[in-house]
C-alpha cells in the first residue's frame, strides 16, 4: 500500500481509514448498522460516531 493510500483501507462509502481511531470508529459504525439504527445524514436523523475528548471514538 502506497503512502497515498489509507493505512487501514476504506470504510462504507469509500471513507478513508487513515488511523487506528478511524478504523475503530468504522467498526463501531458497522456494529450499529448491523443492529438496525440508521446513520445520520442531511435528510434523516440517526447515529453518528465522533472522536471524544481523548480522540477515542465515542
Amino acid at each position: 500500500m502506497g503512502d497515498d493510500e489509507p493505512r487501514f483501507g476504506y470504510g462504507q462509502g469509500r471513507r478513508p481509514l487513515w488511523s487506528e481511531r478511524d478504523r475503530d470508529a468504522e467498526q463501531i459504525r458497522d456494529a450499529l448498522r448491523a443492529a438496525g439504527p440508521m446513520e445520520f445524514s442531511d435528510s434523516r436523523a440517526g447515529f453518528v460516531v465522533e472522536g471524544g475528548g481523548t480522540g477515542a471514538p465515542s
